[in-house]
């Protein structure tokens, strides 16, 4: 135990210290960042007092969201877990079991700078707590809860690995998607939220009752946790399962074809294009159903896009070091392996949504049609035109079925509020009015790619210079 506890003691240093390596020091987009924490900050302050309130005449609407806040915001370290999971999996040379190791990565939830940022909201959420009519059982109830969410994301995480896993969350999200489109009237998401154990804590109805079911899901979370972790399911067994199979047949007639398919491949074994193809998915049964402006697929396709966006941010993440290094050996031209790699996140875009494309055409007809690929593309050269900027100087390591935090954050907050704003503008100002929506897209369209064209250009200049840098990021 005091091995495991000087190895864990270790990873917190070694944390740390990549918190605040000297790439951070290069970054200089962080008041970006800084302002979203101080507006966001602001903003939970209002809902804390608010809360508080509430709380006190036994109302817990407002406490209801502060609670799926708290939630979802330790979302963020089991992240950024995943790839410290698969790091410890190489010291299985040590003399310590497979729950020992489990348990070490459990414990990692809590131990990563950006637990910092969960624990803070967590422990701000106790103020409204204190105005409730059981504080003390409250406040214990709250510190239940955050072991469920940190233990349940990082299950969570961990079993998006197995593919029949994906499978059925990607079905549940769409079946419960149809079942909200057609219970839009009669059902309410925050009824749903109030009968949670720690909503039902503060409000001071059978307060015991709910503490007791809270115990025991987080001691149920805790188990399937630790038996996933000691499975023998690994990331490694996962990282070597790479082939294509049937699809490698499939020949892409562009240049360079082979290495965009490399590309489009692995890119499709990342969480983030099962989220986009979601949205996607999404907005085409809710569109079915419901009549919205063209507006609403201006957001949904931006999101979507900006869902991937780390791939697009960091077109080297998916390459090992090994093979990135060999690129040298080829006759292949700066410009010509970003081209690559751009084609690559296109044609990703476009195998997600291609199936709106008809339901666009029968919604709103041929000019908004015409519009939507226009945007659709715009919204692409946009992204490229960020990414091959990020990628090089703050490229990181991404791995396959992993959600991936790295890089520079503020960097790509800037970039995805860029994109989104400048895309969605025309159809903003345009009102509804087909004439004024096609004008502005189509003066959209050549503005994007004069930007594409500068960042490639300077991009290809560069890239030499960086190599060496990214071949190290990626190691």
């Amino acid at each position: 135990m005091a091995g495991s506890l000087q190895f864990l003691r270790y990873q917190q240093v070694a944390h740390w210290r990549r918190a605040f390596s000297v790439r951070s020091q290069h970054d200089k987009l962080s008041f970006f960042l800084v302002l979203i924490v101080l507006i966001g900050a602001y903003r939970l302050i209002l809902l804390l007092n608010t809360a508080a309130s509430e709380l006190q005449t036994g109302k817990t609407e407002v406490w209801a969201a502060i609670a799926a806040i708290v939630f979802f915001v330790w979302a963020i370290p089991a992240v950024e877990c995943q790839a410290l999971a698969a790091k410890t999996d190489d010291f299985y040379f040590l003399p310590i079991n497979k729950r020992r190791f489990a348990l070490i990565n459990i414990s990692n939830t809590f131990l990563v700078p950006t637990a910092v940022i969960a624990l803070l909201i967590s422990v701000a959420a106790i103020y409204p707590l204190l105005f409730s009519l059981h504080p003390v059982v409250g406040s214990l109830g709250l510190f239940l809860y955050c072991f469920l969410a940190a233990f349940a994301w990082t299950a969570f995480f961990r079993l998006l690995k197995i593919g029949s896993f994906r499978v059925l969350i990607f079905v549940a999200a769409l079946s419960l998607a149809i079942f909200l489109v057609r219970q839009s009237q009669a059902f309410s998401v925050s009824e749903l939220i109030s009968i949670a154990p720690i909503v039902q804590i503060a409000s001071g109805e059978e307060v015991y009752k709910n503490l007791t079911l809270l115990v025991a899901a987080v001691a149920a979370a805790f188990l399937v946790l630790l038996i996933v972790m000691t499975s023998s399911t690994s990331s490694r067994s996962v990282r070597n399962r790479r082939s294509p199979g049937i699809l490698s047949r499939i020949r892409i007639p562009l240049h360079l074809g082979e290495s965009i398919k490399k590309d489009l491949f692995f890119a499709w074994k990342t969480p983030d294009c099962y989220l986009s193809l979601l949205v996607c998915t999404i907005y085409a049964i809710i569109l079915v159903q419901v009549d919205f402006s063209f507006v609403s697929f201006s957001v949904a396709i931006t999101l979507s896009v900006m869902l991937s966006t780390t791939l697009a941010f960091n077109i080297f993440g998916l390459e090992t070091p090994a093979g990135f290094q060999r690129l040298t050996l080829a006759p292949i031209k700066p410009a010509d392996l970003l081209k690559a790699k751009n084609k690559a996140f296109f044609l990703l875009v476009f195998t997600q949504s291609f199936f709106l494309l008809p339901l666009v055409l029968y919604k709103f007809g041929v000019l908004w049609l015409f519009i939507a690929g226009i945007k659709t593309t715009s919204i692409c050269l946009l992204c490229f035109a960020f990414g091959n900027h990020l990628s090089m100087r703050f490229p990181f390591k991404m791995r396959f079925y992993e959600f991936s935090i790295g890089g520079s954050i503020p960097a790509a907050l800037l970039g995805i509020a860029s994109v989104s704003i400048v895309c969605n503008l025309p159809d903003i100002v345009s009102r509804g009015h087909v004439t004024i929506a096609l004008i502005g897209n189509v003066i959209l369209l050549p503005l994007s790619y004069l930007v594409y064209r500068f960042s490639l250009d300077r991009a290809s200049k560069e890239l030499p210079g960086y190599w060496e840098d990214i071949g190290r990021q990626l190691a």
